[in-house]
């Protein structure tokens, strides 16, 4: 049978009132590389969250342990504070693990007092870890390893209401532009170096890598190009796993810019074709667990194989798969 309303596709009308958004249309004005690498995840999640504009409710009573989200922000927070004082201060490997040190206790100290750390006795086992894991992953940072190398920018943000307008021309000629915010930028014998932290296994960061997936790290890198390439030959980005899920591993984003430059416009094209054409299927399983939408979702294993089977899906199966189709790399500008 068919495949319809029920499976994610939207009619005539559906697309009508899509289009009609305005404002609210997730494509009507800078980009977020998040949000696009959650439409090439699950397109269904990215219906809920970002058409929809719908949140899971918060859930009444104290939670055991903090949630995800808190946790990495925390942990974000942490080494923000403590690389500024690096670049600002040139403090070497000793004054960033004691900057480290003092950062992690004021900013665990506030996320107390907001109450978002969940039950005293998880969050002081989970406070103590990430310390350690923290002060691990500086001492592992190459900056510190007389290298030529080191830290020059944190939270760099860019899109038009900083002044720092980045855009990609897509293959068909359109032009599209990005937003966010990367969290740090090194100076590199190479040139410069786009460092994003992660607080989980990286194994999610690993398979977009491998399958040609990644949002965040190419458009990190062109937002470094663009914003400030002009004094760097070369720029790179990686992932930098902070915590011992991790094992403090760095994952790389493969390839020179014209070639990471012309995967990210071949596979925003195809995002931005599924979301014009109302495809928003449930066709992912991976990351389900994690997916404060999977109880609202009701995806069977039988429904997603009927999916992945069905021509009119044959497009999207194939880009969560094998990634892009490929294309030539643009010359370098």
């Amino acid at each position: 049978p068919d495949l319809g309303g029920w499976d994610g596709l939207l009619g005539g009308d559906a697309r009508a009132a899509l289009a009609g958004l305005g404002e609210r249309h997730p494509l009507a004005a800078e980009l977020h590389p998040t949000r696009l690498e959650r439409y090439v995840g699950c397109p269904f999640a990215f219906y809920v969250r970002d058409v929809l504009g719908l949140e899971a409710p918060d859930e009444p009573g104290e939670s055991l342990e903090i949630e995800p989200l808190e946790f990495g922000s925390l942990a974000h927070g942490i080494l923000e504070g403590a690389y500024g004082r690096v670049i600002d201060d040139g403090l070497d490997r000793d004054g960033a693990l004691a900057a480290v040190t003092t950062a992690w206790e004021e900013r665990c100290t506030d996320a107390e007092r907001r109450g978002i750390t969940g039950a005293a006795l998880p969050w002081a086992v989970r406070r103590e870890m990430l310390l350690e894991d923290l002060l691990r992953s500086v001492r592992l940072d190459p900056v510190f390893l007389d290298r030529g190398e080191r830290p020059v920018s944190v939270e760099l943000r860019f899109g038009a209401r900083y002044d720092r307008v980045v855009t990609l021309a897509l293959p068909d000629g359109r032009e599209v532009r990005f937003a966010g915010r990367l969290d740090r930028v090194d100076e590199t014998p190479r040139g410069a170096r786009v460092v994003d932290y992660k607080t989980g296994g990286g194994s999610t960061e690993r398979e977009r890598i491998r399958r040609g997936l990644s949002v965040q790290l190419p458009v990190y890198q062109l937002a470094v190009r663009q914003t400030k390439g002009e004094a760097y030959e070369g720029v790179t980005s990686l992932y930098r796993l902070i915590t011992r899920k991790g094992g403090f591993e760095e994952l790389e984003l493969e390839g020179d810019e014209p070639t990471a430059r012309a995967r990210l416009a071949a596979l925003v094209a195809e995002v931005i074709d599924g979301i014009e054409g109302g495809r928003f299927p449930r066709t992912s399983h991976k990351g389900c667990d994690y997916c404060d939408i999977r109880y609202a979702c009701g995806l069977s294993s039988w429904a997603r194989a009927r999916k992945r089977e069905h021509e009119r899906l044959a497009g999207l199966v194939r880009l969560q798969t094998k990634g892009p189709e490929e294309v030539a790399p643009d010359e370098p500008g």
